[in-house]
Protein backbone atom coordinates (compact mmCIF):
# COMPACT_ATOMS: atom_id res chain seq x y z
CA UNK A 1 0.00 0.00 0.00
CA UNK A 2 1.45 3.26 -0.98
CA UNK A 3 1.60 6.11 1.56
CA UNK A 4 0.05 9.33 0.45
CA UNK A 5 1.16 12.79 1.40
CA UNK A 6 -1.59 14.89 2.83
CA UNK A 7 -2.40 17.99 0.88
CA UNK A 8 -1.00 21.22 2.31
CA UNK A 9 -3.33 23.27 4.37
CA UNK A 10 -4.69 26.55 3.11
CA UNK A 11 -2.46 28.58 5.46
CA UNK A 12 0.60 26.65 4.43
CA UNK A 13 -0.33 27.02 0.84
CA UNK A 14 -0.81 30.71 1.27
CA UNK A 15 2.51 30.99 3.11
CA UNK A 16 4.30 29.07 0.48
CA UNK A 17 3.21 31.57 -2.10
CA UNK A 18 4.23 34.68 -0.07
CA UNK A 19 7.81 35.99 0.11
CA UNK A 20 8.89 36.79 3.70
CA UNK A 21 11.35 39.71 3.73
CA UNK A 22 14.65 39.32 5.61
CA UNK A 23 15.42 41.96 8.24
CA UNK A 24 18.95 42.71 9.26
CA UNK A 25 19.98 43.27 12.87
CA UNK A 26 20.12 46.96 12.20
CA UNK A 27 16.56 47.02 10.96
CA UNK A 28 15.42 45.07 13.99
CA UNK A 29 17.11 47.53 16.33
CA UNK A 30 15.45 50.42 14.56
CA UNK A 31 12.09 48.75 14.86
CA UNK A 32 12.61 48.08 18.55
CA UNK A 33 13.76 51.66 19.12
CA UNK A 34 10.68 53.03 17.37
CA UNK A 35 8.46 50.88 19.57
CA UNK A 36 10.35 51.71 22.76
CA UNK A 37 10.85 55.39 21.93
CA UNK A 38 7.76 56.82 20.32
CA UNK A 39 7.88 60.34 18.89
CA UNK A 40 6.36 62.01 21.93
CA UNK A 41 9.08 60.60 24.18
CA UNK A 42 11.79 61.79 21.82
CA UNK A 43 10.15 65.21 21.70
CA UNK A 44 9.99 65.36 25.49
CA UNK A 45 13.65 64.43 25.78
CA UNK A 46 14.55 67.08 23.19
CA UNK A 47 12.67 69.75 25.08
CA UNK A 48 14.34 68.73 28.32
CA UNK A 49 17.73 68.82 26.62
CA UNK A 50 17.06 72.28 25.24
CA UNK A 51 16.01 73.43 28.71
CA UNK A 52 19.31 72.15 30.14
CA UNK A 53 21.24 73.87 27.36
CA UNK A 54 19.42 77.14 28.03
CA UNK A 55 20.11 76.80 31.75
CA UNK A 56 23.77 76.13 30.99
CA UNK A 57 23.94 79.18 28.73
CA UNK A 58 22.42 81.38 31.43
CA UNK A 59 24.84 79.91 33.96
CA UNK A 60 27.79 80.64 31.68
CA UNK A 61 26.55 84.18 31.08
CA UNK A 62 26.06 85.02 34.72
CA UNK A 63 29.27 83.20 35.60
CA UNK A 64 31.13 85.34 33.09
CA UNK A 65 29.50 88.44 34.56
CA UNK A 66 30.56 87.37 38.03
CA UNK A 67 34.13 86.70 36.90
CA UNK A 68 34.24 90.05 35.13
CA UNK A 69 32.93 91.85 38.20
CA UNK A 70 35.42 89.98 40.36
CA UNK A 71 38.29 90.88 38.07
CA UNK A 72 37.12 94.49 37.89
CA UNK A 73 37.02 94.53 41.67
CA UNK A 74 40.72 93.64 41.70
CA UNK A 75 41.63 96.10 38.96
CA UNK A 76 43.10 98.61 41.33
CA UNK A 77 46.13 100.59 40.18
CA UNK A 78 49.21 98.46 39.80
CA UNK A 79 51.10 97.87 43.04
CA UNK A 80 54.79 98.81 43.21
CA UNK A 81 54.65 100.34 39.74
CA UNK A 82 57.81 101.94 38.40
CA UNK A 83 57.10 105.63 37.93
CA UNK A 84 59.23 108.44 36.50
CA UNK A 85 61.28 110.55 38.87
CA UNK A 86 59.18 113.35 40.31
CA UNK A 87 61.69 115.91 41.56
CA UNK A 88 59.64 119.08 41.11
CA UNK A 89 55.90 119.29 40.72
CA UNK A 90 53.09 121.82 40.51
CA UNK A 91 49.92 120.93 42.41
CA UNK A 92 46.59 122.70 42.61
CA UNK A 93 45.03 122.30 46.07
CA UNK A 94 41.40 122.79 47.10
CA UNK A 95 40.95 121.61 50.66
CA UNK A 96 39.16 122.62 53.82
CA UNK A 97 38.97 121.44 57.38
CA UNK A 98 39.62 118.84 58.75
CA UNK A 99 42.29 118.80 56.02
CA UNK A 100 44.59 121.82 55.62
CA UNK A 101 42.64 124.91 54.58
CA UNK A 102 44.22 125.77 51.22
CA UNK A 103 43.01 127.23 47.94
CA UNK A 104 45.87 127.79 45.53
CA UNK A 105 48.86 126.36 43.69
CA UNK A 106 51.87 124.73 45.29
CA UNK A 107 55.22 124.29 43.51
CA UNK A 108 57.36 121.79 45.40
CA UNK A 109 60.82 120.28 45.26
CA UNK A 110 60.40 116.75 46.63
CA UNK A 111 64.09 116.37 47.56
CA UNK A 112 64.87 119.61 49.36
CA UNK A 113 61.32 120.29 50.54
CA UNK A 114 61.52 123.86 49.26
CA UNK A 115 58.24 125.23 47.98
CA UNK A 116 56.19 128.19 46.90
CA UNK A 117 52.45 128.53 47.48
CA UNK A 118 50.30 131.16 45.78
CA UNK A 119 46.64 131.64 46.62
CA UNK A 120 44.13 131.34 43.78
CA UNK A 121 43.34 134.76 42.34
CA UNK A 122 39.58 134.34 42.62
CA UNK A 123 39.61 132.20 45.76
CA UNK A 124 39.49 132.78 49.48
CA UNK A 125 43.31 133.03 49.71
CA UNK A 126 43.88 135.47 46.85
CA UNK A 127 46.98 137.61 47.39
CA UNK A 128 48.54 135.19 49.89
CA UNK A 129 51.99 133.68 49.34
CA UNK A 130 54.09 131.27 51.35
CA UNK A 131 57.68 130.40 50.42
CA UNK A 132 60.38 128.20 51.89
CA UNK A 133 63.76 128.26 50.12
CA UNK A 134 65.09 125.32 52.11
CA UNK A 135 62.04 123.43 53.36
CA UNK A 136 62.60 124.69 56.90
CA UNK A 137 62.41 128.46 57.12
CA UNK A 138 59.06 129.78 55.95
CA UNK A 139 58.12 133.26 54.77
CA UNK A 140 54.67 134.70 54.19
CA UNK A 141 53.31 137.70 52.32
CA UNK A 142 49.75 138.97 52.10
CA UNK A 143 48.34 141.31 49.47
CA UNK A 144 51.73 142.42 48.16
CA UNK A 145 53.08 143.56 51.52
CA UNK A 146 56.69 142.90 52.54
CA UNK A 147 57.84 139.35 53.13
CA UNK A 148 58.17 138.30 56.74
CA UNK A 149 59.27 135.13 58.41
CA UNK A 150 56.16 133.21 59.38
CA UNK A 151 55.37 133.90 63.04
CA UNK A 152 54.57 131.04 65.39
CA UNK A 153 50.94 129.99 65.03
CA UNK A 154 50.50 131.40 61.52
CA UNK A 155 47.64 129.25 60.24
CA UNK A 156 48.36 129.67 56.54
CA UNK A 157 52.02 128.72 56.88
CA UNK A 158 51.15 125.76 59.08
CA UNK A 159 48.59 124.45 56.60
CA UNK A 160 51.01 124.77 53.68
CA UNK A 161 53.73 122.95 55.63
CA UNK A 162 51.28 120.17 56.47
CA UNK A 163 50.24 119.84 52.83
CA UNK A 164 53.90 119.66 51.78
CA UNK A 165 54.45 116.89 54.31
CA UNK A 166 51.64 114.81 52.76
CA UNK A 167 52.38 115.61 49.12
CA UNK A 168 56.15 115.38 49.10
CA UNK A 169 56.27 111.61 48.56
CA UNK A 170 52.93 111.10 46.77
CA UNK A 171 54.26 109.92 43.43
CA UNK A 172 52.28 106.69 42.92
CA UNK A 173 48.99 105.10 43.96
CA UNK A 174 50.82 103.10 46.63
CA UNK A 175 51.01 106.26 48.73
CA UNK A 176 47.22 106.09 49.11
CA UNK A 177 46.59 102.38 48.50
CA UNK A 178 48.99 100.98 51.07
CA UNK A 179 49.64 97.24 51.07
CA UNK A 180 47.64 96.55 54.27
CA UNK A 181 44.67 98.45 52.81
CA UNK A 182 44.74 96.39 49.61
CA UNK A 183 44.20 93.18 51.58
CA UNK A 184 40.55 93.48 52.53
CA UNK A 185 39.72 97.12 53.19
CA UNK A 186 39.18 98.71 49.78
CA UNK A 187 36.57 98.04 47.09
CA UNK A 188 36.74 99.42 43.59
CA UNK A 189 33.44 101.05 42.68
CA UNK A 190 34.32 102.20 39.18
CA UNK A 191 37.36 102.56 36.96
CA UNK A 192 37.13 105.18 34.22
CA UNK A 193 39.52 105.98 31.40
CA UNK A 194 39.58 109.69 30.59
CA UNK A 195 41.14 110.94 27.38
CA UNK A 196 42.89 108.99 24.64
CA UNK A 197 46.35 107.80 23.73
CA UNK A 198 49.29 109.24 25.65
CA UNK A 199 47.03 111.82 27.29
CA UNK A 200 44.73 109.22 28.87
CA UNK A 201 44.42 109.09 32.65
CA UNK A 202 42.67 106.48 34.77
CA UNK A 203 40.27 107.40 37.52
CA UNK A 204 39.48 104.98 40.36
CA UNK A 205 36.49 105.55 42.57
CA UNK A 206 36.88 103.45 45.71
CA UNK A 207 35.31 102.71 49.06
CA UNK A 208 37.60 102.27 52.06
CA UNK A 209 36.69 100.55 55.32
CA UNK A 210 38.99 102.56 57.54
CA UNK A 211 37.05 101.56 60.66
CA UNK A 212 37.91 97.87 60.24
CA UNK A 213 41.40 98.83 59.10
CA UNK A 214 42.00 100.78 62.30
CA UNK A 215 40.53 97.97 64.41
CA UNK A 216 42.67 95.21 62.88
CA UNK A 217 45.84 97.12 62.00
CA UNK A 218 46.12 100.12 64.32
CA UNK A 219 49.80 100.79 63.58
CA UNK A 220 49.32 100.66 59.82
CA UNK A 221 46.24 102.83 60.14
CA UNK A 222 48.33 105.38 62.03
CA UNK A 223 50.79 105.50 59.13
CA UNK A 224 47.90 105.91 56.68
CA UNK A 225 46.49 108.73 58.78
CA UNK A 226 49.85 110.49 59.07
CA UNK A 227 51.04 110.10 55.48
CA UNK A 228 48.14 109.49 53.08
CA UNK A 229 45.01 111.48 53.96
CA UNK A 230 45.07 114.35 56.48
CA UNK A 231 42.11 114.40 58.83
CA UNK A 232 40.96 110.90 57.84
CA UNK A 233 38.46 109.24 60.16
CA UNK A 234 37.69 105.56 60.84
CA UNK A 235 34.45 104.96 58.91
CA UNK A 236 32.89 101.99 57.12
CA UNK A 237 32.53 103.68 53.74
CA UNK A 238 35.21 106.29 53.10
CA UNK A 239 34.82 107.38 49.46
CA UNK A 240 38.11 108.30 47.81
CA UNK A 241 38.82 108.96 44.14
CA UNK A 242 42.35 108.85 42.79
CA UNK A 243 43.70 109.32 39.27
CA UNK A 244 46.93 108.05 37.73
CA UNK A 245 48.38 108.92 34.34
CA UNK A 246 49.75 106.57 31.71
CA UNK A 247 53.07 106.36 33.58
CA UNK A 248 51.24 105.37 36.80
CA UNK A 249 52.09 108.70 38.44
CA UNK A 250 49.47 109.75 40.98
CA UNK A 251 47.96 112.95 39.59
CA UNK A 252 44.80 113.49 41.62
CA UNK A 253 43.26 112.67 45.00
CA UNK A 254 39.77 113.62 46.10
CA UNK A 255 38.36 112.62 49.48
CA UNK A 256 34.89 114.00 50.07
CA UNK A 257 34.89 112.96 53.73
CA UNK A 258 37.95 114.99 54.74
CA UNK A 259 37.67 117.65 52.01
CA UNK A 260 41.23 116.84 50.91
CA UNK A 261 41.47 117.46 47.19
CA UNK A 262 44.46 118.10 44.96
CA UNK A 263 45.46 117.77 41.32
CA UNK A 264 48.95 117.57 39.85
CA UNK A 265 49.35 120.01 36.97
CA UNK A 266 52.89 119.06 35.98
CA UNK A 267 56.00 117.25 37.19
CA UNK A 268 59.65 117.04 36.23
CA UNK A 269 62.91 115.37 37.20
CA UNK A 270 64.53 118.83 37.49
CA UNK A 271 65.04 120.67 40.74
CA UNK A 272 62.88 123.60 41.78
CA UNK A 273 64.57 126.59 43.38
CA UNK A 274 62.11 129.14 44.76
CA UNK A 275 62.94 132.71 45.53
CA UNK A 276 64.62 133.43 48.85
CA UNK A 277 62.71 136.28 50.54
CA UNK A 278 65.62 136.98 52.89
CA UNK A 279 67.94 137.67 49.95
CA UNK A 280 65.24 139.62 48.15
CA UNK A 281 64.72 141.79 51.22
CA UNK A 282 68.43 142.55 51.49
CA UNK A 283 68.59 143.43 47.77
CA UNK A 284 65.57 145.71 48.05
CA UNK A 285 67.09 147.36 51.13
CA UNK A 286 70.37 148.02 49.31
CA UNK A 287 68.53 149.46 46.32
CA UNK A 288 66.52 151.76 48.59
CA UNK A 289 69.60 152.89 50.49
CA UNK A 290 71.50 153.44 47.27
Amino acid sequence: MTATTPPPSESAAAGAGREVPYRTDRDRRRSVNRLANPWYRRLARGLIGMAFLAAGAFALYFGAQFVRDFLDRDQLPEEAAEVPTVRSTTIEIRSTTPAPVLDGTLVLDTVTGSFEFVGRGTGSQAGMQVVSPDGVTTYVRRDGTAWQEAPAGDRLAADVLLAVEYLRDDDSADDILTRPLRRNYVDLIERTEIGEGDDAVYEYEMRFDTAAFQENFPLEYGDFEDRAIPGVAPVRGLLITITVDGDQVLVRVDDANTNWSWQRLSYSDQAFVPMDPSVASVTESVEVDG
